[in-house]
C-alpha cells in the first residue's frame, strides 16, 4: 500500500512538471491571470524548469499590455545573462524583445546579453551551436540600430562563429561521408 502511494506521488509530481506550460497557459484564462501566470513563469525561471511556452507567455503578457510583462521579460534576460536560458529559447523569444512596443532599455539589455553570450571565448571547448549564430545574425540589424557601440563587437562574434561552424560542419560532413562509405560503420564509430 505505501508503495502505491509513493508511485502516485511520483506520477503526480512528474505530471505537474511536465505540464508547466499548459498550467501557465491556463492561468491566463483566470481573473487576474496575467499576475498568476507571471508569478508561475518567474518560479519556472527560478527552478530552471521548462521554458517551452515562454514565447507564448511573453506574447500573451505583451498583448494584454500587462504591467507584468516588463518584470518577467527582464527576469528572462537576467537568467540569460547567467547562461540559464538556452540559445534556442533566446532565438524563439527574440521577436518579442524586438517589437516596437518593448521599452528601449529592455530591448537594449536583451541585445547586450546576446552579444555577451555569443563571445568567441564562450565557445573554446566546443564550437558555437548553429542556433547561437542564427540568433546573432537575426539581431545584428537591431544591434546596429539600438546599440551601435556593440555592433562591431557583434559582427566580429558573428564572423568567428561562422568560421567555427564551417570547420565543424566540414568535419561533420567528412565524418558522415566516411561512415556512409565504410564497410563496417558501427566498428568505425566505436573506434572514434
Amino acid at each position: 500500500r505505501p508503495k502505491l502511494i509513493e508511485d502516485f506521488e511520483k506520477t503526480t509530481k512528474a505530471t505537474v512538471k511536465g505540464d508547466a506550460s499548459q498550467r501557465i497557459r491556463s492561468l491566463f484564462e483566470l481573473e487576474d491571470g496575467d499576475l498568476l501566470a507571471a508569478k508561475r513563469i518567474r518560479q519556472e525561471l527560478e527552478d530552471q524548469g521548462s521554458l517551452n511556452g515562454l514565447n507564448f507567455w511573453l506574447d500573451e503578457l505583451l498583448t494584454r499590455k500587462s504591467k507584468e510583462f516588463e518584470p518577467v521579460a527582464l527576469a528572462v534576460v537576467t537568467r540569460a545573462e547567467q547562461g540559464q536560458v538556452s540559445f534556442e529559447t533566446l532565438f524563439w523569444v527574440s521577436d518579442i524583445y524586438l517589437r516596437p512596443q518593448v521599452s528601449n532599455s529592455l530591448r537594449n539589455q536583451f541585445l547586450t546579453t546576446v552579444v555577451a553570450r555569443t563571445q568567441p571565448a564562450n565557445f573554446v571547448a566546443e564550437p558555437a551551436p548553429q542556433v547561437a549564430h542564427d540568433l546573432l545574425t537575426k539581431v545584428l540589424p537591431f544591434i546596429q540600430q539600438s546599440t551601435p557601440e556593440l555592433y562591431d563587437q557583434a559582427l566580429n562574434h558573428s564572423f568567428a562563429m561562422r568560421a567555427s561552424l564551417n570547420e565543424s560542419q566540414l568535419a561533420s560532413d567528412t565524418r558522415i561521408k566516411r561512415l556512409k562509405e565504410s564497410v563496417n560503420p558501427v566498428a568505425d564509430l566505436k573506434s572514434e
